[in-house]
């Protein structure tokens, strides 16, 4: 039941920091994923 949150909250806090992390390093460099 817990294992749930803990996988919701890591794949939120990669995907926060991958797509902030992503914008401000390769703004127009890279194509959006």
């Amino acid at each position: 039941m817990h294992r749930t949150a803990v996988y919701v909250y890591m794949l939120t806090m990669k995907r926060s920091t991958g797509l902030m992390r992503s914008l401000h390093h390769r703004r127009s460099t890279s194509t959006p994923r």
